[in-house]
Protein backbone atom coordinates (compact mmCIF):
# COMPACT_ATOMS: atom_id res chain seq x y z
CA UNK A 1 0.00 0.00 0.00
CA UNK A 2 2.54 2.39 0.80
CA UNK A 3 4.27 2.22 -2.94
CA UNK A 4 0.65 2.92 -4.01
CA UNK A 5 0.36 6.51 -2.04
CA UNK A 6 3.71 7.13 -3.13
CA UNK A 7 2.76 6.89 -6.83
CA UNK A 8 -0.36 9.95 -6.87
CA UNK A 9 -0.45 12.86 -8.37
CA UNK A 10 -3.08 15.39 -7.84
CA UNK A 11 -5.42 15.65 -10.34
CA UNK A 12 -5.62 19.52 -10.99
CA UNK A 13 -1.85 19.11 -11.90
CA UNK A 14 -2.81 17.15 -14.91
CA UNK A 15 -2.55 18.90 -18.50
CA UNK A 16 -5.60 17.22 -20.38
CA UNK A 17 -5.32 15.24 -24.56
CA UNK A 18 -8.59 14.56 -24.96
CA UNK A 19 -11.40 17.24 -26.22
CA UNK A 20 -14.24 14.63 -25.45
CA UNK A 21 -15.29 11.88 -23.29
CA UNK A 22 -17.92 8.43 -23.83
CA UNK A 23 -21.08 8.70 -21.94
CA UNK A 24 -21.03 5.00 -22.36
CA UNK A 25 -17.25 5.05 -20.98
CA UNK A 26 -18.41 6.85 -18.03
CA UNK A 27 -21.56 4.50 -17.12
CA UNK A 28 -19.04 1.27 -17.26
CA UNK A 29 -16.84 2.95 -15.22
CA UNK A 30 -19.79 4.62 -12.44
CA UNK A 31 -20.64 0.65 -12.47
CA UNK A 32 -17.62 -0.51 -10.90
CA UNK A 33 -16.04 2.94 -9.00
CA UNK A 34 -15.60 2.86 -5.19
CA UNK A 35 -14.13 6.26 -3.83
CA UNK A 36 -11.54 4.18 -1.88
CA UNK A 37 -9.97 3.71 -5.57
CA UNK A 38 -10.56 -0.24 -5.32
CA UNK A 39 -10.15 -1.49 -8.82
CA UNK A 40 -9.06 1.69 -10.47
CA UNK A 41 -5.96 1.31 -12.59
CA UNK A 42 -3.17 3.77 -12.49
CA UNK A 43 -3.71 6.53 -14.95
CA UNK A 44 -0.86 7.16 -17.24
CA UNK A 45 0.71 10.33 -17.42
CA UNK A 46 4.03 11.19 -19.19
CA UNK A 47 6.47 14.20 -18.96
CA UNK A 48 6.98 16.08 -22.13
CA UNK A 49 9.72 19.18 -22.68
CA UNK A 50 7.38 21.30 -24.00
CA UNK A 51 4.78 21.20 -21.25
CA UNK A 52 4.78 22.61 -18.19
CA UNK A 53 2.61 19.85 -16.54
CA UNK A 54 3.13 16.15 -16.86
CA UNK A 55 0.27 15.11 -19.65
CA UNK A 56 -2.66 12.72 -19.16
CA UNK A 57 -1.82 10.27 -22.26
CA UNK A 58 -4.33 7.46 -21.11
CA UNK A 59 -7.60 7.58 -18.13
CA UNK A 60 -9.62 11.07 -18.95
CA UNK A 61 -12.74 9.17 -18.70
CA UNK A 62 -11.98 7.11 -14.81
CA UNK A 63 -9.95 10.34 -13.90
CA UNK A 64 -13.01 12.10 -14.54
CA UNK A 65 -15.62 10.02 -12.85
CA UNK A 66 -13.01 9.92 -9.62
CA UNK A 67 -13.44 13.96 -10.08
CA UNK A 68 -16.80 13.98 -10.21
CA UNK A 69 -16.83 11.74 -6.61
CA UNK A 70 -14.79 14.11 -4.97
CA UNK A 71 -11.30 12.30 -5.39
CA UNK A 72 -8.65 15.07 -5.30
CA UNK A 73 -5.30 12.22 -6.03
CA UNK A 74 -5.19 9.45 -8.24
CA UNK A 75 -2.46 6.61 -9.07
CA UNK A 76 -0.44 7.05 -11.57
CA UNK A 77 2.07 5.30 -13.75
CA UNK A 78 5.05 7.84 -15.66
CA UNK A 79 5.56 6.46 -18.96
CA UNK A 80 9.09 6.69 -19.58
CA UNK A 81 9.16 4.48 -22.84
CA UNK A 82 10.13 6.71 -25.86
CA UNK A 83 7.43 7.86 -28.13
CA UNK A 84 7.84 8.03 -31.22
CA UNK A 85 7.78 11.38 -33.25
CA UNK A 86 4.53 11.20 -34.66
CA UNK A 87 2.80 10.31 -31.10
CA UNK A 88 4.33 13.21 -29.37
CA UNK A 89 3.33 15.44 -32.49
CA UNK A 90 -0.02 13.95 -31.89
CA UNK A 91 -0.22 14.46 -28.00
CA UNK A 92 1.33 18.00 -28.54
CA UNK A 93 -1.85 19.19 -31.28
CA UNK A 94 -4.32 17.42 -28.70
CA UNK A 95 -3.15 19.76 -25.56
CA UNK A 96 -3.06 22.71 -28.25
CA UNK A 97 -6.82 21.78 -28.52
CA UNK A 98 -7.65 21.44 -25.06
CA UNK A 99 -6.17 24.63 -24.69
CA UNK A 100 -8.08 26.68 -27.12
CA UNK A 101 -11.38 24.46 -26.38
CA UNK A 102 -10.58 25.94 -22.41
CA UNK A 103 -9.89 22.78 -20.74
CA UNK A 104 -7.93 23.05 -18.26
CA UNK A 105 -9.27 21.01 -15.60
CA UNK A 106 -10.92 17.29 -16.12
CA UNK A 107 -14.08 18.47 -14.76
CA UNK A 108 -13.98 21.20 -17.73
CA UNK A 109 -15.01 18.26 -19.79
CA UNK A 110 -18.59 17.34 -18.32
CA UNK A 111 -19.59 19.64 -21.24
CA UNK A 112 -17.58 17.65 -23.93
CA UNK A 113 -19.20 14.16 -22.87
CA UNK A 114 -20.71 12.54 -26.33
CA UNK A 115 -22.50 9.18 -27.67
CA UNK A 116 -19.72 6.63 -28.34
CA UNK A 117 -20.33 6.73 -31.74
CA UNK A 118 -20.30 10.03 -32.21
CA UNK A 119 -16.85 9.95 -29.53
CA UNK A 120 -15.29 7.47 -32.18
CA UNK A 121 -15.86 10.01 -34.82
CA UNK A 122 -15.31 13.39 -33.68
CA UNK A 123 -12.03 12.40 -31.47
CA UNK A 124 -11.15 9.02 -32.50
CA UNK A 125 -11.07 9.97 -36.50
CA UNK A 126 -9.87 13.08 -35.72
CA UNK A 127 -6.29 12.02 -34.18
CA UNK A 128 -6.38 9.37 -36.68
CA UNK A 129 -7.14 12.36 -38.96
CA UNK A 130 -4.10 13.94 -37.88
CA UNK A 131 -1.66 10.91 -37.88
CA UNK A 132 -2.36 10.21 -41.21
CA UNK A 133 -1.87 13.98 -42.85
CA UNK A 134 1.18 13.45 -40.76
CA UNK A 135 2.17 10.08 -42.69
CA UNK A 136 1.46 11.74 -45.88
CA UNK A 137 3.82 14.89 -44.97
CA UNK A 138 7.07 12.74 -44.03
CA UNK A 139 6.37 10.29 -47.60
CA UNK A 140 9.93 10.96 -49.57
CA UNK A 141 9.79 13.45 -52.59
CA UNK A 142 8.86 11.18 -55.59
CA UNK A 143 11.58 11.76 -58.87
CA UNK A 144 8.83 13.77 -60.24
CA UNK A 145 8.90 16.51 -57.83
CA UNK A 146 12.80 16.85 -56.98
Amino acid sequence: MDNFEKNMITIKELQLSQLFLSHTKIVKINEWFSSDLTNFSPITIHSFSWSEKPVLIDGHTRAFVAAQNGIQALPFILEEDVISDDLENLYHQCVEWCKVAQLHEILDLSTKIISQAEYEDCWIGCCETFLAKQDKSQEPLSDSTI
